[in-house]
Order: structure tokens, then sequence, then C-alpha cells
């Protein structure tokens, strides 16, 4: 079988891209977190970045299929995640400075060490990196958006092909994660904490590889007129609804993996865990070469033979099963795996959304689709990470874990039975027909 060409690009920028971002975008919670800020307040910023994301990413894709402008909206915002990632590393640590023993606050109580809301917002140091945070964030989501927008036009009528190209930003990103957690983890020896710096070099590298690759991309455009009418008719479709609203529990399901797994496993480890990073890198490496990898292989196949919403349930119900597990064991190294499922929990999900919403986008409308798409997805990422951040305060990271779980098992089966109702009355929606009706 020859190599295609046409999309080798594209194969070469998702792997660039992920490469990129897999040595520090998954750890980007414990990063925070190991700079002073508490756990429910990092679930509390996330959730803030995403939905100041929505709007970000709500404005470029329209404006990308209105200006025609894909490939370079798409390079200037990998530029400019670039470098918001790489200075992140230069903001000092925001803990606040240990108390002696008997001091006194200004009301005359004992002087804790604990980390307020009032405190960070008082420090420069926290703005900068909220800033940065946001920026990364918003070029990371708007991003996302185009390529995939980009991906599929490049595809044409060969769409069910997407997922042969995108593993291999499953094989970026597991490259990227477990090089990475094997270079910080030799950088860190004999250190107080985890020194980063390989990540850093590794992201800053690929991405600027990638800059220039998706500045030679080269494919065409609709000249077709684009209306808010004929958009608003698509999404309105019964079926889309319900599509669009499994994708906001689909976002807050990976949203809590992306969020606080790995924040789980060093509690039941311990941050001073020497193998740390190590495990970190390989549950991400299982995660993504040895599940995202074949799942998107085969994510096409699996979506023509049993439907878009019978992917979604699949999806949703592996969720389940992936959260109750990681609430069950004690011990992290079986973490690994659970990382099986993560091929039929993410990529068989994020295969369907983006298919789904390139299948029902009207001629010119590419972006914008992938657009709406990803603001449920990013969304329902948001309001996931404000939600589990507080139960994992609160109540434990096993405890999040359990409920987040039971969450995603029963959407799941109201989602089939809603899906069972609209097939009792013949509604389907004649763009996906043929993969929706099964």
């Amino acid at each position: 079988m020859g190599i295609d060409w046409k999309m080798f690009p594209m194969k070469l920028h998702y792997f660039l891209r992920f490469s990129g971002v897999g040595p520090l975008m998954p750890f980007l919670p414990v990063i925070v977190r190991q700079k002073g800020i508490p756990v429910h307040y990092v679930g509390a910023i996330w959730t803030i970045l995403s939905m100041v994301s929505l709007g970000v990413k709500a404005v470029t894709g329209p404006l990308s299929d209105h200006l025609k402008a894909h490939r370079a909206v798409m390079a200037s915002c990998i530029s400019f995640l670039t470098a918001a990632l790489s200075c992140i590393y230069f903001i000092p640590d925001l803990s606040p400075p240990r108390a002696p023993p008997g001091a006194k606050d200004s009301h005359g109580l004992p002087a804790t060490d604990e980390v307020t809301v009032e405190y960070l917002l008082s420090r420069t140091e926290f703005w900068f990196l909220l800033a940065c945070l946001l920026i990364q964030f918003c070029c990371q989501s708007a991003s996302v958006t185009l390529q995939e927008a980009l991906c599929y036009q490049l595809l044409g009528n060969g769409s069910q092909d997407f997922g042969k190209q995108r593993l291999w930003g499953s094989l970026g990103w597991g490259f990227g994660a477990v090089t990475g957690g094997l270079m910080v983890d030799w950088y860190s020896q004999g250190k107080d904490q985890k020194d980063y710096w390989p990540a850093y070099v590794m992201t800053f590298l690929f991405l600027v590889m990638d800059v220039m690759v998706v500045c030679g991309l080269k494919f065409s455009t609709s000249s077709s007129k684009i209306t808010c009418a004929t958009v608003f008719n698509v999404l309105s479709q019964p079926p889309t609804v319900i599509i669009l609203i499994a994708t906001l529990v689909l976002g807050a399901s990976c949203s809590t993996v992306d969020t606080f797994q790995l924040m789980l496993v060093e509690d039941l480890m311990g941050p001073n865990y020497p193998y740390l990073k190590i495990l970190e890198g390989l549950m991400l490496g299982v995660q993504c070469l040895l599940s995202e990898v074949p799942l998107f292989f085969v994510a096409g196949r699996f979506i023509k033979k049993f439907g878009y919403f019978n992917a979604y349930f699949t999806s949703l119900m592996v969720f389940c099963l992936r959260f109750i597990l990681l609430s069950i064991f004690n011990n992290a190294w079986l973490f690994l795996m659970v990382q099986l499922l993560h091929g039929l929990s993410f990529s068989l999900a994020y295969a369907s959304l983006t298919s789904y919403a390139s299948n029902i986008a009207p001629p010119g409308t590419d972006a914008t689709m992938q657009a709406v798409f990803g603001i449920a997805y990013f969304g329902g990422g948001g309001v996931g990470s404000f939600v589990v951040g507080n139960l994992f305060h609160n109540l434990g990271g096993k405890a999040a874990f359990l409920i987040t779980g039971v969450f995603c098992g029963g959407f799941g089966v109201v989602f089939h039975i809603a899906r069972i109702v609209l097939l009792s009355h013949g509604t389907t929606y004649k763009a996906v027909k043929t993969m929706e009706d099964r």
C-alpha cells in the first residue's frame, strides 16, 4: 500500500502537535498545584479557562470560514500556544511563606499557611500564571477546532478515514508524555520537587516545527455563502440536539480524566515517590499507544456499522466503568490497566463528534460546525472541572471519581432511551441517517 502524500502533511502536523503538548499539557494541573494552588482552586481555574475559551472558539471557527483563513489562524494559535506554555516555567512558587510559631494575623488569631483567594489575587505572579494558562487554553481550543476542519476538508469524501489521521496525534501524545515523564524524573534527581524543564524544551521545539508544517498545508475551501438560518436549521434537528447534550457530558468526562486523574495518582503514591513521573508517563503512554491508536484506526468502521448513537452510548458506559475502577483501586500502578479503556471512552467519542459535525455541516461551514461541537465538548469540560474539583476537595479523589462514574452510567441509560424514542417516532436526520438510525 503506497503513502497517501495528500494527507501526509496532516499526519505530520498531528504527530508534531501532540508530541509538543504531550510532555507538558497533561501535567499542567499537577504543575499548577505544585506551584502552591490547592486542588479545588485548580478545578475552578480550569472551569474559568474552559468557559472563556468557548467565546474564542465561537469566534475563530465562523471567522475562519468567513475569511477563508483557516491556515493563518491556526498557525497563529499554535504560535501563541507555544509562547504561553513556555512562560509558565518561569513563574515562581505561589505558596505563602511559612508563619513562625505563635504568629498572629491582623485579627489577633493564629496565622496559618492556607492559600486563600484573597492571597492569590494579591500576587502578581498569580495573574501572570492565569494569563498564560488562559492564552494556552484558548489557543489550544481554537486550534483543535481548525485542525479537525482542515483534516475533513483534505479528506473530502473520505471522512471515515479521519481516525487514521488523528491516530498520529495519539502516537505523538504517547511519545511526548512517556519521553517527557522519563526526562523529568531523570532531571529532577536530588531536587526537592519535580523540575519540568526538559518537558518545556520538548514542547517548544516540536511546536515550532509544527507551525512550519501548518504554514505549508494546501487545501481548497468552499465559496458557498454562510447564513445563520442554515446553521440553525441543522442544529435544531432533534437527533443533533441530543447528540450535543451527550457531547457536553463526554466533554465533562474527558476533562475529569485530563485534570484530576494524575492528581489521584499523586495522592495515592505521594508526591515524593521516586518513580512518580515514570508511572504517570506510562499511564499516558498506555492510553495513547495501546488504546487510542487502535481505536482511532477502526473508529470509522465502528461508526459506519453501529451508528453515532451507539458509538456515543458505548463511550458513556465505558467512562462509567473507567471511573468506578479508578475509585476502587488502591495502588496507582493498577491504573495502567484502566488506561486500556481510553480508546473506547475518549477516542471513539471524539471521532464520533467530529465526524458527525463534518457530515451535517452545510458547504462552507466546516469550521463553524466543528466550533459548535467543540463548544459543547469544552463547555462540558469546564462544568466537569468545577464540579469534580469541588467533589475532589470535599470528599476526596476516590469519591469524586465514583460519583462521576455513576453519573455517566445514569446519563448513558437516559441517552439510550432517548434514542429509542426518536426511532419509535421515525425521527432521523437525513445527512447522517445511515449512521444514526441503527
